[in-house]
Formats: structure tokens, C-alpha cells, sequence
């Protein structure tokens, strides 16, 4: 019988976990990356963009500083060089949201540079430290700095009166357009949907029976079912009724001019756009699905609405979010007794 040779191991236990060490700490971001949605990819990356402009801003040599997928790049990147970010953001006018959604990124990385070990513990324990501005912080801060605001976003929501909700959700026309948009205000100026949630809507995810819709929240990645108004019930019947209108798959598609259905579903960009559409007709200007959310939102602080069910009205997961639209009708002094 032939003797079987017994090759020698080529690695140690030790120098494979070294190996293996080594490949996940270089892929640390990547492996993140994967379980999350693109928006939030794109969020963390442009983040990071402007972590690299103020970066250069400050002197810093960034060319070939791939700080999205190398976390080598966040070495020696400590409390005080983050605290001065934040600090620059504010002076070039940033927005309060976009300000803590760009620090919110920078902690990510380095919370993952750290686990790589590129970042000392003891120095991400000061950069976690370093908190998200408040609401009302930022109304002071707004208050007392000059630089205009950067980017697209407004400021402020656009204000609707009464007679504009009712109005659009009652737009008069028995064309398919016309229903078909009195839908989707319905479900903005009703149910508080994002354009992003709008354009994931299916046509199974509505049950005309018992009058709820089991939708998904890309942006809190979580499903929700919703109660539907009478206006919305109404809508959603009125629309599915239409000839050529669609009976599976998404449930807003574009129109023709000769009123039939086309394409296999909508872009948050022609949603804004109808919106936008229907404002001017209106004289309001600047109108977007945004601004029907807000209104949504107030009217049902408005008529009492718990902290709870107003969070799942919107779809925050942060309680913060929702207090905003109960505090804005707070009498702070109800209750008060003996003064007058």
C-alpha cells in the first residue's frame, strides 16, 4: 500500500486570522454598505464629499483620498478636526437638517475606521460625544448667522389654507388625469406620504374591502397600513375603475394626452412635478409633496392627535420629528390657575 505523504500546513492558525483580519478591516465599508438602501449609500457619500471639501478647504491634500471604501483614509481623523467641520458647515450656510445629516455620516465612518482599528477607541468615545444640533438650537442659530442657505430644500414649508386642501383634493375633471391626481393628493394631504413611498405603491397593497393600505417606507425601511379616509377610498375606487387603469404593479403611471396608461410607473420628480402643477393653478407657488405632508401633519396635531398615532401618520421614527407639530399648538401656560 503506497504511503500517503502529509504535506505540511502552508499557514498557521494565527497567520490565517491575521489574513482574515486584515481583508475585513479593508472592507469594513463595503461590508456595511451592502445591508443598507441606496438612498442612505448616497446620503453617507455625499457626506462624505463635503467632508473632502472642507478638507481641502482647511489645506488637506485629498488627492487620491478615497474615504468611502478605504478606512486607512480616517486615521488620525479625531474629535476636533469633526467639531471644526460642523463649525465650517454652519458658516457656509449649511442647513440644520443637512448639517446633522452630514455629521450623522462622518460618525459612521469613523465609528467603522475605529472598528477597523484606524480610529483609537478612546477618541471615538469623544466623536460620538459630539451631538446632533436641536431644533430649537437651530432656530437661534438661523437667527444669528449670515450666510444664505446652500442647497435646494426650503427652509420653510409652503402654507395651505383650508379652501387649498379642499381644493385639491376635490380638483375638479372625470378625465384620467384628473382622478388620478386626486388620488395622489389624497394620499399626500391625508395620509402624510413621501414622493418616495408614492411611487412604490401598488395596486395590491390597497384592500377596497377593509379600506387600509399596506405600503412601505423606503426611507424608515419599514411597512406601514394606513386606515383610508373617505376622500382617499373614494379616490383610490374612482381611479381603479378607469379604463386601461392599472390592475397589478405600481399604481401611478403616466398618462397619454389621448388618456392612456403608459410605462411601468412614475419618478418622484414627475410626482413633485404634478404637485408643483396643481399649486400654481392654485397661486401657490413652489408646492411639493414635502409641504402637503407638513399640512397633513398639522391638521392632525391640530385635531388632537396623540404623539403615537402622529408618528405613524408620518412615519418618523423619531418621536423629536412629531413633537415639532404638537408644540407648535402648545397654550404653555394652559392649565395655569388664580392669575387673571
Amino acid at each position: 500500500m503506497p504511503q500517503q505523504t502529509q504535506l505540511a500546513p502552508l499557514l498557521t492558525i494565527q497567520q490565517a486570522g491575521q489574513i482574515a483580519e486584515s481583508y475585513v478591516s479593508r472592507n469594513v465599508f463595503q461590508s456595511a454598505m451592502a445591508g443598507l438602501s441606496e438612498n442612505t449609500i448616497k446620503s453617507l457619500k455625499t457626506g462624505a464629499d463635503i467632508w473632502c471639501r472642507f478638507l481641502a478647504v482647511i489645506g488637506v491634500d485629498v488627492g487620491g483620498y478615497d474615504c468611502t471604501s478605504d478606512p486607512a483614509a480616517w486615521a488620525n481623523v479625531n474629535y476636533a478636526l469633526i467639531d471644526t467641520f460642523v463649525q465650517w458647515m454652519l458658516n457656509q450656510g449649511y442647513a440644520i437638517n443637512t448639517i446633522n445629516r452630514r455629521l450623522s455620516s462622518v460618525r459612521w465612518f469613523c465609528t467603522l475606521a475605529t472598528k477597523a482599528g484606524f480610529i483609537p477607541a478612546d477618541e471615538m468615545v469623544k466623536i460620538g460625544g459630539l451631538k446632533m444640533i436641536r431644533y430649537g438650537q437651530g432656530l437661534e442659530i438661523d437667527k444669528k448667522r449670515q450666510a444664505s442657505r446652500v442647497g435646494k430644500k426650503k427652509s420653510t414649508s409652503t402654507k395651505l389654507s383650508a379652501y387649498h386642501v379642499a381644493k385639491l383634493k376635490a380638483m375638479p375633471g372625470n378625465d384620467q388625469r384628473s382622478i388620478r391626481d386626486r388620488l395622489l393628493m389624497c394620499l399626500c394631504l391625508d395620509h402624510a406620504m413621501r414622493a418616495s413611498e408614492l411611487v412604490c405603491l401598488e395596486v395590491e397593497d390597497f384592500d377596497i374591502v377593509k379600506g387600509t393600505v399596506h405600503f412601505w417606507r423606503p426611507k424608515i425601511k419599514k411597512f406601514h397600513t394606513h386606515k383610508l379616509t373617505k376622500s382617499t377610498l373614494a379616490a383610490v375606487g374612482d381611479y381603479l375603475a378607469l379604463d386601461g387603469s392599472p390592475q397589478s404593479g405600481r399604481l401611478f403611471r403616466e398618462i397619454h394626452r389621448g388618456g392612456s396608461f403608459v410605462g411601468d410607473g412614475m419618478t418622484t420628480a414627475a410626482i413633485d412635478g404634478i404637485i408643483r402643477a396643481h399649486g400654481r393653478s392654485l397661486g401657490v407657488d413652489g408646492l411639493s409633496a414635502h409641504d402637503l405632508r407638513h399640512n397633513a401633519a398639522s391638521r392632525a396635531a391640530s385635531g388632537g392627535t396623540n404623539l403615537r398615532s402622529l408618528m405613524g401618520l408620518g412615519g418618523w421614527n423619531s418621536a423629536g420629528t412629531a413633537e415639532r407639530y404638537l408644540d407648535e399648538l402648545t397654550i404653555h401656560n394652559d392649565g395655569v390657575v388664580g392669575i387673571d
